[in-house]
């Protein structure tokens, strides 16, 4: 007869490995399953040999484990982050399963979680499900198009400059990790193309502070997070900014001065050529704009509350002539022999056999908690407050989780009991 754990948690990342240790604390029958081999995954083989976080080691909050080894202004690398991470689930023995891919989650008659997988089926009496918002890398159809002598890579699969091939690179998406990368190869010395969007940007550092603590300060983080239905079905873009170097804004228009060609919105492949929207004024437009918001809401906050801060060091915007930005490119005449997709993910719950998904396919919830009784999502973007999704607000919705099962489990103990 198989075990019956009173929690299956599905992912050994930051937000699983948050909820094992509450639920370690209060010794509940637990049990972390993870597809991969190691913990961390998504932070191991999903980012680039240079990566490093946006936030500052001061953000780094797992459960009662602070990145004490590091300055609070440090930004961690990805082998750093990993590290970080195998420590805190070393504190407390974290009980995790590897190489254990789930096919299937749903309730029986019985009302128990049957959670069917590579190995075996589990049963309990709770699920969180912690496998991360984007879970499923993101290419456009038009992908399809692109000729076969081109290398196309998703952003999660590029990993540094030397293994591309000769010739000019496009990327495609300048949100955080296509801005990311697109400086890191301009700086090596390719011919780069990127496609420019509605993103923000702000200055890295302003009147003493990181703008991620000037986020945190003004309440930011601990907002509300809009649903994917007030947002039309996407997420918010992250700025351009960098931790790399001690931490810097990203300007595109500087980019430029080194090469950089910026381009609209790809739409089509025809006759060898790359077709893109004529958006890039309207693109930088918002982009320089949101600059300039930051600064003035760092400025109305310190007015409104008269803390202490330095004087103003803002830094004005560089910009640039972007009219005349191409609205075509040959994939021939101009070496496009790489595009980097630098889309984004995308989600998939079809292992999921519960009716607890928005029109966009999307955990519908209260906080991480369903409909369907027992069943959890934790440290998802969009799912609670704006910090969820990240390192700094991982801990604080795990263990918002984790009591919810901890009462939930109390609750059918004493009514057993009852019966």
């Amino acid at each position: 007869m198989s075990t019956l754990y009173d929690v299956v948690i599905i992912g050994a990342g930051q937000s699983g490995l948050s909820v094992s240790y509450y639920l370690t604390q209060q010794k509940i029958n637990h049990l972390v399953i993870e597809k991969d081999n190691v913990l961390a995954s998504s932070w191991r083989n999903r980012k680039w040999d240079s990566f490093t976080l946006v936030t500052p080691n001061s953000m780094n909050q797992l459960p009662n484990f602070p990145c004490s080894q590091f300055n609070d202004d440090a930004f961690l690398n990805k082998e750093q982050v990993c590290q970080y991470i195998e420590d805190f689930a070393a504190s407390f023995n974290a009980p995790v399963k590897f190489g254990i891919t789930v096919t299937n989650v749903s309730k029986n008659d019985d009302g128990v979680f049957e959670v069917i997988t590579s190995n075996d089926t589990l049963l309990c009496k709770q699920v969180v499900v912690a496998t991360s918002t984007f879970n499923q890398p993101s290419i456009p159809s038009v992908a399809l198009d692109i000729p076969d002598s081109v290398l196309q890579l998703h952003s999660s699969s590029y990993k540094n400059p030397e293994s591309l091939p000769q010739g000019s690179v496009l990327v495609v998406g300048t949100a955080q990790s296509g801005a990311q990368i697109t400086q890191e190869l301009v700086e090596y010395g390719y011919k780069v193309f990127c496609t420019t969007s509605k993103v923000p940007k702000s200055q890295r550092r302003y009147r003493g502070k990181d703008i991620s603590l000037w986020a945190r300060l003004i309440g930011l983080l601990d907002k509300k997070s809009a649903s994917l239905k007030d947002l039309n079905g996407r997420f918010p873009a992250s700025p351009q900014i960098t931790g790399k170097d001690g931490g810097s804004t990203i300007h595109l228009p500087v980019l430029m001065n080194q090469g950089l060609v910026l381009l609209g919105r790809l739409i089509d492949v025809s006759n060898g050529r790359l077709i893109f929207s004529d958006d890039v004024v309207e693109n930088m437009k918002f982009n320089e704009a949101a600059y300039v918001d930051w600064k003035d809401k760092i400025d109305q906050y310190i007015l409104d509350t008269n803390i202490d801060a330095s004087e103003s060091d803002y830094i004005e915007p560089p910009s640039a002539d972007y009219s005349n930005a191409p609205t075509s490119i040959h994939i021939q005449e101009d070496k496009i022999n790489t595009i980097i997709w630098a889309t984004g993910y995308r989600f998939d719950y079809s292992w999921i056999n519960e009716n607890v998904f928005d029109e966009y396919g999307y955990p519908d919830t209260n906080r991480g908690i369903t409909t369907c009784d027992g069943l959890c999502f934790v440290g998802l973007n969009n799912i609670d407050l704006n910090k969820t999704g990240l390192l700094y607000g991982t801990g604080e919705h795990a263990k918002y989780i984790a009591e919810h099962i901890i009462t939930a489990l109390e609750t059918q103990s004493l009514a057993a009991q009852l019966n």
